[in-house]
């Protein structure tokens, strides 16, 4: 408590000294003027069409290019950490993004409103943290909006959490790029060093008529050399898109991406050294054809279609085999807005077919491989946004969803925006989330391994049953926010309040990992069979929870002085358990206090510093996979940088992070994220 109480102070006081100098530096320095105006910050994820962030009818988040430039990011993770409402879970190279205190496989990541990237494609279909892999390079990134709460109306399931939308820059009239060169070193030998490149390139084939980007990704890390650490891992992508205007009323892009991702994990480094080594593979190709309409000046419309192959074709240990994973996603969509007096309308429907061929990660004896598993879902969609008044908006919608294997669901929202003044915002209401089951965990038969890597059996250490009975899950949130603006200060508080319903747990039908003479890697203390084959524990899934999520997110955001701006958040999240065995538990591992402060100032026209502290509190007691797990540590992350701009084409950016070298650690006292480190990268724009 006294060490974490330390290095808390020993942070501030880092964060403060900085706030203080660069207000000091502001009396003397008139090296540029700025006028304090506050500009408008326009945002397309909570309605579908271009609104003012203070309209929007949700809780939502906005993190520019401008952001996006000042510090070096290797992934989304990076990011996202400083964002109110959301929590990066996971260890190591399994990190994910939460938002709300709803684990990540109820997060939805969109680009240009376009779903990405479906967990079947993984073992049991969860979440690894390959998402944050797959996006698009952040030299491609116009901005990042965050949706805080779910957002079922409109993008139906998975969106229970939060939405993540990733909105790419548009088509240039001259061309231009740049090309980014960075590597992070670690302070400790047995961290692994990561190197990354990217290129990005747009512009005009045809001048006002055809436009091509492409984006060049490739990362790097090496593998670490203790148990439990990153594995090694290699990632690349491809981002190409060709737009057409046909006229002034239609455009056309075609899009064709394409991402590889190979890790390993050895023996006596990040795996024990009597376990074995492991390799995987994931491949991802999307296609995509989308069409813009602009019909009159009040109704225009988007549609695409995509088309999303995702395999797992190989995992080289006796875990699950050789077969590979491979899985195919057709989805069609279209929204269109129609300005009708007082009333703005968002209506659309939503088409999806998928087709997973498992051959890995089945261990039914009985049925030792499944044909492919097919399934698919269609929703319409309808918002009316209500302009009351001037100042007051009110939001009603309501989604139809169906799917092949259930009954239809209406998930409806209505949301209130007043605005009192110029300066204070009032927003509030009741949203609805809707998430159906994953198709291997309905299908009856399919036993997904499970236990982890490095099994000494060639069927794995555990065994999770599908179980058709289930039911989707969902979610109805409340939430009120208070929001004040002048041209110096930005900040806001808004409370909510989730009831889950329907939450699907895994239940264990013999367990003998709780056994005193229980070694994971040794079948003779496995006290579980199936048809014959020894297991670890067997597990099935049943809805039987409910659930109750509340909290607190309160921003601040200031112009300290001319030159200076601070950047502030602080996140309270309280989840508990309804019924069941677990009743009065908190449900998810995550952090009750999150707090994060950023200063920057621009010492010159040329140089910007920075100072960013993450202050994560110790999590309660949690609903593990099957019973209480202890809690997890928290940890403060102070990161300190600089950026200079070498000629107007040529910047650096330079960062110390995790500067005080602290340590965040597993309940079990194992490291689980990187300890000091020393970031530089340089960027060349033409």
């Amino acid at each position: 408590m006294g060490k974490n109480l330390t290095r808390s102070t020993l942070a501030l006081a880092a964060v403060g000294a900085m706030s203080s100098f660069a207000m000091a530096n502001d009396v003397v320095e008139t090296t540029k003027e700025k006028e304090a105006t506050q500009l408008q910050t326009i945002v397309v994820s909570a309605t579908g069409y271009e609104q003012d962030v203070s309209k929007a009818p949700a809780s939502i988040t906005v993190i520019s290019r401008e952001e996006l430039d000042k510090r070096e990011y290797n992934d989304i993770t990076d990011v996202l950490r400083s964002v109110p409402g959301v929590v990066i879970t996971g260890e190591n190279a399994s990190q994910t993004v939460s938002i709300r205190g709803m684990s990540s496989n109820y997060t939805l990541f969109l680009v240009d409103g376009k779903r990405q990237y479906s967990k079947d494609v993984n073992p049991n279909g969860d979440d690894y943290g390959m998402e944050k892999n797959i996006l698009p390079p952040v030299a491609s990134i116009e901005r990042i909006e965050i949706i805080r709460g779910p957002a079922s109306t409109l993008y139906g399931s998975d969106a229970m959490g939060g939405v993540i939308n990733i909105i790419t820059k548009k088509v240039t009239d001259v061309w231009t790029g740049n090309v980014e060169l960075g590597t992070t070193i670690q302070d400790k030998n047995n961290s692994g060093d990561i190197r990354n490149g990217s290129v990005y390139l747009a512009g005009p084939i045809i001048q006002d008529k055809v436009g091509l980007q492409l984006g060049l990704n490739r990362l790097e890390r090496k593998e670490d050399s203790y148990l439990g650490g990153f594995t090694g891992h290699t990632t690349e992508s491809l981002n190409s898109r060709l737009t057409y205007v046909l006229n002034d009323q239609h455009d056309l892009a075609v899009e064709a991406n394409f991402f590889t991702q190979e890790s390993e994990a050895t023996a006596g480094k990040t795996v024990a050294a009597t376990g074995t080594d492991s390799a995987s593979r994931n491949i991802r190709s999307v296609y995509a054809l989308t069409h813009n309409g602009r019909y009159t000046d009040n109704l225009d419309s988007k549609s695409y279609i995509q088309y999303e192959n995702s395999k797992n074709p190989d995992r080289e240990n006796t875990v699950v085999g050789t077969k590979g994973i491979d899985l195919e996603t057709w989805t069609a969509n279209t929204q269109w807005n129609w300005l009708l007096g007082n009333h703005t309308l968002a209506f659309g429907g939503y088409y999806k077919d998928e087709s997973l061929l498992d051959r890995a990660t089945n261990r039914n004896p009985l049925v030792p491989e499944f044909d492919e598993l097919t399934r698919w879902s269609a929703a319409a969609f309808l918002e009316d946004t209500w302009s009351l008044t001037d100042r007051f908006n009110l939001t009603l919608g309501a989604r139809y969803d169906h799917d092949e294997l259930y009954q239809g669901n209406i998930s409806p929202r209505i949301y209130g925006v007043y605005n009192f003044t110029d300066q204070f915002t009032v927003k509030g209401g009741v949203s609805t989330g809707y998430k159906q089951p994953d198709i291997r965990s309905v299908t009856d038969g399919f036993y997904s391994v499970t236990g982890g890597s490095g099994s000494p059996t060639t069927t794995g250490r555990g065994i999770i049953k599908a179980n058709p009975d289930l039911e989707p899950e969902s979610t109805v949130t409340s939430e009120l926010g208070f929001y004040w603006n002048n041209d110096y200060v930005n900040t806001s508080i808004t409370g909510y309040l989730t009831q889950f319903k329907d939450r699907i747990e895994e239940i264990r039908e013999c367990d003998s990992t709780g056994n005193a003479d229980y070694n994971r890697n040794d079948v003779s203390t496995w006290k579980c069979s199936e048809n014959g084959i020894p297991f670890a524990f067997i597990s099935t899934r049943e809805n039987i929870g409910k659930a109750e999520l509340r909290g607190v997110e309160v921003t601040f955001d200031a112009k300290l002085a001319e030159y200076t701006t601070l950047t502030a958040n602080y996140t309270f999240t309280d989840t508990e358990i309804k019924s069941g065995q677990f009743k009065g538990q908190p449900l998810n591992g995550m952090p009750e206090h999150v707090f994060n402060v950023t200063v920057d100032h621009d010492l010159t026209d040329a140089l910007n510093i920075w100072s960013r502290l993450h202050v994560r509190g110790e999590t309660t007691p949690y609903l593990g996979r099957s019973s209480m797990s202890d809690p997890i540590p928290g940890y403060n992350f102070l990161d300190v940088g600089f950026n200079y701009k070498f000629a107007p084409n040529l910047k650096g950016k330079f960062g110390v992070y995790n500067v005080l070298d602290e340590t965040a650690q597993n309940a079990d006292g194992e490291q689980t994220l990187d300890g000091r480190r020393y970031g530089v990268s340089f960027v060349a724009n033409f």
